[in-house]
């Protein structure tokens, strides 16, 4: 009951803020359609007990309604999550729609949404609303080490903060942060990197085969929109007291569009 009245509330609040600021910008035309997709599928090689093979991603499709001072984009969205695995997922394995409203600046995105998340395993949903701020921010550190002979040393970090009243998550956070060394470009624009990464992703709830962090290792083959690689991962289940050390190969990708014309 409690997680339906929160439902309800949610909805209405997206619906009356995006309202709110659809009224301000009334007479405005959508500035932009803009849409993403990211997925991440991996394959462990050594028989790993705890995870084994994994995907994970959304697509997503937006509305830019309005641009404030200082670059700030009003936007709404919906969205189609997926997060799976073959081993111990009951409170790990989970999908389904969303909708939302976010403030992007630059590589910043705030806002609130309302996911309806279903966990197959348990036969259970979790129809939430959450609040969230998070970002993805690139670099190549060629321009401070232009002296070495490769050609370029790219990096980046996600991070992803999550606040909710759920029962099966409550506050989350996930991301990485890597930093690579492009070595060469084959046939094709086909780039040779390898890289160092430190990943982590935790909540607050239901979190023994959940929270996980840990270094990783490895190098890929990038063609834009998609990497393919093969990655040493040293991951802590802290939990659990374990580790789940493990070799595995992984194809990412991310697309975006824009459907105004």
């Amino acid at each position: 009951m409690m997680q339906r009245k929160y439902g309800v509330l949610g909805i209405l609040g997206i619906l009356f803020f995006g309202g709110n600021l659809g009224t301000q910008a009334k007479g405005l035309k959508p500035e932009a359609f803009p849409g993403s997709s990211w997925g991440w599928f991996a394959r462990d090689l050594e028989g790993n007990p705890l995870v084994g093979t994994s995907a994970q991603g959304y697509v997503n499709q937006g509305i830019d309604w309005k641009t404030f001072p200082h670059g700030v984009v009003f936007n709404t969205f919906a969205e189609f999550r997926y997060r799976v695995r073959s081993r111990n997922n009951d409170f790990y394995n989970a999908y389904g729609p969303a909708l939302g409203l976010e403030f992007r600046k630059s590589f910043l995105h705030l806002g609130m949404d309302y996911y309806w998340q279903k966990f197959p395993e348990l036969h259970e949903s979790s129809n939430k609303l959450q609040f969230y701020l998070s970002g993805y921010y690139g670099w190549d550190l060629k321009k401070f080490l232009d002296s070495h002979p490769v050609q370029g040393f790219s990096g980046s970090t996600w991070n992803s903060f999550t606040q909710d009243g759920d029962n099966f998550e409550g506050m989350g956070a996930q991301g990485f942060v890597n930093q690579g060394i492009d070595w060469f470009t084959l046939s094709h624009g086909i780039v040779f990197n390898t890289f160092a990464e430190f990943r982590y992703r935790v909540r607050e709830k239901n979190t023994t085969y959940y929270n996980a962090y840990g270094p990783a290792l490895g190098f890929e083959f990038r063609k834009s929109p998609a990497n393919v690689g093969m990655v040493y991962y040293w991951e802590r289940f802290p939990q659990l007291g374990q580790n789940s050390n493990k070799l595995q190969i992984y194809l990412t990708y991310y697309y975006d569009w824009n459907l105004k014309k």
